[in-house]
């Protein structure tokens, strides 16, 4: 509800409203999870997200410099798995999504 008011005289009462419909859209946080570390050293995670968003999967193991690891585009379930074949060779490593902005 918006108000609005002047010290002026309104010479038009007729035209003193305004009405408009605003869509909410109920929009899922990403996260990872069900992670598994397979013998030969590969990661394994899974992205779950809002259906047909694009995310960037991101890895660091410092927790202060990311570097893009995935771009993924979540299916229309809303989930993506992502394999890192990498991960045995780093001592650790940490895993964020971030929604892709548009260009």
């Amino acid at each position: 509800l918006a108000v609005v008011t002047a010290n002026e005289t309104d010479l038009n009462l007729a035209n003193n409203i305004a009405q408009i419909t605003t869509g909410v859209i109920n929009f899922t946080t990403a996260t990872l999870g069900n992670a598994t570390v397979h013998n030969d050293g590969r990661f394994t995670l899974i992205l779950t997200g809002q259906p047909g968003q694009v995310y960037v999967i991101q890895a660091s193991t410092n927790l202060t410099s990311w570097i893009p690891v995935s771009t993924i585009t979540a299916s229309s379930i809303g989930k993506f798995q992502y394999t890192d074949t990498n991960a045995a060779s780093f001592g650790r490593r940490f895993y964020r999504a971030a929604l892709q902005s548009a260009p």
